[in-house]
């Protein structure tokens, strides 16, 4: 190839043509061409968000940035006579939403930043689904965020946006002036602390008992290392493990005793449940018990049983028959009394009788 004027306009245009292209592509000029649709919302502040920033979900780009304008809203807010919203609360409705302006709410000045998002994440977004301005680190790109959340997908149409919630991006500004402060306040409180100034004082007493206040530090240590090593009343208790082995002993005889009442609650379970079907038998007539519990023919004979031993023993105090007679006839005891003297009188000289002879006695004693 000869380097001639045509061969070097030729390599200078094509490179300054991928540069154009490059360069489209980074600023998202190339989604002019591209279809999708329109979502906006509203902010306090964007920050340095700027025109052709990424949109993204989860991390995945679905868009860019397609405008932000100043746009005036109704404080609904102050409406309502409350307090503003704080830093990360939103001033937008929620997509679909009526959200009417309330009578006499005054207006206020809101970022509005239009996004669009290709055709093919049309279904990500919910009337749910939340914007936030992040950036990629501390002082890198801005873009926005969007939740997708749990709600139905939003239905789009050609000739108006679809307004999502927004929450408030952190200022790194206003971070910074509080870390500010906060140095501020710590320089004011050691200077506080210096000899002269109002808690001079404290700063002095320090100083002054610093040994006493080193000697109690020691004894705090010397007290927590003696517990450590288990010695004295709580080191014991603490390192000990007879009062371990001792309350575990204790808890396992607990134990053992609770199965042993279980037990008996389940054999007097099963008693009390027996003795109340053999009641239920005797209330039922069930059984000899049952049949004296609820026949009369029992009573019947019993009450004539009595009537009859009354009859009897009444004839035996009357001296009628054989045992009343017995019972209280005197003549029967002194028959007895006399018949047991004459054998005591026959059998007085039984030693030195023969057998015959003593047969002999008795039958005249006798007859």
């Amino acid at each position: 190839m000869r380097n001639t004027l045509e061969t070097r306009l030729g390599v200078f245009f094509a490179l300054a043509l991928f540069v154009a292209v490059l360069i489209l592509e980074m600023v998202g000029a190339f989604d002019f061409f591209r279809g999708g649709f329109q979502i906006a919302a509203n902010f306090r502040n964007v920050q340095e968000l700027k025109k052709g920033d990424l949109v993204k979900m989860s991390g995945v780009e679905i868009g860019r940035i397609e405008a932000i304008d100043l746009v005036q809203v109704p404080d609904i807010v102050s409406a309502q006579r409350t307090n503003l919203p704080p830093p990360h609360a939103t001033n937008a409705p929620a997509p679909g939403a009526t959200n009417a302006p309330l009578p006499h709410a005054p207006m206020v000045s809101v970022a509005q930043v239009t996004m669009k998002i290709r055709n093919q994440f049309k279904s990500a977004i919910t009337t749910e689904s939340i914007a936030q301005i992040k950036a990629t680190g501390l002082l890198g790109q801005n873009y926005v965020s969007i939740d997708p959340g749990k709600g139905s997908p939003v239905q789009t149409t050609s000739d108006k946006s679809i307004t999502l919630q927004a929450t408030e991006p952190t200022d790194l500004n206003e971070l910074i002036s509080v870390a500010r402060q906060t140095l501020t306040n710590i320089n004011v409180a050691a200077a506080g602390l210096a000899p002269g100034s109002t808690f001079g004082p404290i700063n002095d007493f320090l100083r002054q008992n610093t040994p006493y206040l080193n000697a109690t530090i020691g004894n705090l240590k010397m007290v927590s290392d003696n517990l450590a090593q288990g010695k004295g009343t709580v080191g014991k208790l603490l390192q000990n493990d007879e009062l371990y082995l001792s309350a575990y002993g204790a808890i396992t005889n607990i134990q053992a005793a609770s199965a042993d009442l279980k037990h008996l609650m389940s054999q007097a379970e099963t008693m009390i449940g027996e003795t109340r079907q053999i009641v239920s038998g005797i209330g039922a007539g069930q059984g000899t018990l049952g049949r004296l519990a609820k026949e009369d023919a029992l009573y019947i004979q019993a009450t004539n049983m009595m009537a009859n031993l009354g009859q009897i023993f009444s004839k035996i105090n009357t001296n009628y028959g054989t045992l009343g007679k017995l019972v209280n006839d005197e003549s029967l005891y002194r028959n007895a009394k006399l018949g047991l003297q004459k054998l005591e009188k026959a059998t007085e000289g039984f030693e030195d009788q023969g057998p015959l002879s003593v047969l002999g006695i008795a039958a005249g004693s006798l007859f």
